[in-house]
């Protein structure tokens, strides 16, 4: 790979501590030919030099091998700039053999644990990170760090089963910026965000990942991700199972659920170019309370949809293309591979949607709620399809000014639902 953004940095080490390395030693490098393990406040020492039980490094092939490795305390692995010109990624390999765990505390790192204004567990700059071997590692993430695993380069993992646990205000949990792979692998990701504070102390917008890559190739893997319960305050933060460009998800199982009493923002799968692009994914399964989208729509999961073929449910958030003439609520979408019913339309979710001229609302939709089309000053010709509709909430379609809309009813429903249309304080309309 090129050298890139980092060429020539100077490094200050990543940490480990706890582990018997000798506190009083401190090493320095350039960040383009060593790879550094480290101890203590200031003290970090170069891999090839450590004696630390459960780790062995091979220098010549750039390998490290934990083998029912134990580490309390801060931990950090940083793999240097790739000094070469070849165009190709070359790897840091992490072979893992038995069960591992890496166990932090928040405050477990020093200043030696940032570089490029980032701190991570595993790091690596120009060159990538492969995880191979049969065996488990298990990580507790603190929340003053911003990522468990990160690479500028590729992140590989083959064969292992890694058990991340993370709670932190920005970053991802397994970030790669070009490439994730992810093949015959267990994942599971338990991560929470909550609110940062800016330098008045005042609450503002978090983020986070669970994974993150301009592509994500997921194979014959499983793949869980749970956004848990969080104890301060997330109101203003949002989150993103997983985040790419581009999606390649085949013969895996990969499921997102997420705490029904957070109020943070959180969706299962997001397109980094704002709309879904035709790529493979089998199959997700999402829990009720996440969000998930589509090319038109955000919606949230208010039960879940099964891999066995359970239909699911959806409340309708948020109309995604606003320069759209025509809306259509379908009665039944196909999701991440699986199959779900609209069956509501949240209040405000439409609102003020200027362009908006004919709606059609699908079979399943039972409830309308307020405010859902308000300002909406071109809509003229609103179809009802359903026979199932029980609630229109309080100026769903009510304007200022506007075009008169035209309400094309189901015969069987025509005089209830015209009921239940004048109810909700809607002005200047018909129904036929």
């Amino acid at each position: 790979m090129k050298k890139g953004l980092f060429a020539g940095a100077v490094l200050i080490c990543t940490v480990i501590a706890g582990l018997g390395l000798a506190e009083n030693k401190t090493y320095a490098g350039d960040g383009t030919e060593s790879y550094y393990i480290g101890a203590g406040e200031s003290s970090s020492v170069l891999l090839k030099d450590a004696n630390i039980d459960g780790m062995t490094w091979d220098d010549s092939k750039h390998v490290l091998t934990l083998d029912n490795f134990s580490g309390n305390g801060a931990f950090g692995f940083f793999c240097p700039e790739n000094a070469g010109d070849s165009e190709e990624t070359t790897y840091t390999e992490i072979v893992l053999k038995g069960t591992n765990t890496i166990k932090l505390k928040e405050g477990d790192y020093v200043a030696g644990a940032t570089y490029y204004v980032h701190r991570a567990l595993f790091y690596g700059i120009e060159e990538g990170l492969k995880f191979s071997g049969n065996g488990t590692l298990n990580i507790e993430v603190p929340a003053d760090m911003d990522f468990g695993i990160y690479s500028i380069s590729n992140v590989d993992i083959n064969g292992v089963t890694i058990n991340i646990k993370t709670e932190a205000p920005k970053g991802s949990v397994i970030k790669a910026f070009d490439k994730l792979k992810i093949n015959s692998a267990k994942l599971n990701v338990d991560f929470v965000c909550g609110n940062k504070e800016d330098e008045d102390g005042k609450n503002v917008e978090g983020f986070m990942n669970g994974l993150a890559s301009d592509l994500i190739t997921i194979n014959n893997s499983s793949v869980n991700l749970k956004y848990g319960e969080f104890s301060g305050n997330n109101d203003k933060s949002y989150t993103y199972g997983m985040s790419s460009y581009n999606y390649n998800i085949t013969s895996s199982t990969i499921k997102y659920t997420a705490s029904e009493n957070t109020t943070a923002k959180i969706i299962a799968v997001k397109y980094m170019d704002g709309f879904v692009a035709k790529d493979k994914i089998d199959k997700v399964v999402v829990g009720k309370g996440a969000l998930v989208e589509d090319k038109n729509y955000t919606y949230r999961v208010t039960k879940a949809a099964t891999e066995s073929g359970k239909i699911g449910q959806l409340s309708v958030l948020r109309f995604r293309n606003g320069s759209a003439k025509k809306a259509t609520i379908a009665k039944m979408v196909n999701i991440y591979g699986l199959k779900y019913n609209p069956v509501s339309i949240v209040k405000a979710a439409f609102k003020n949607e200027k362009k908006l001229q004919t709606l059609v609302i699908g079979d399943n939709i039972k409830s309308i709620g307020k405010n859902a089309f308000f300002g909406c000053k071109k809509l003229k010709k609103v179809t009802i399809k359903g026979n199932g509709l029980k609630t229109i909430g309080k100026k769903a379609f009510y304007r200022k000014k506007g075009k008169k809309i035209t309400f094309v009813l189901p015969k069987s429903k025509k005089k209830l639902y015209s009921k239940k249309i004048k109810s909700a304080k809607t002005n200047n309309y018909k129904v036929r």
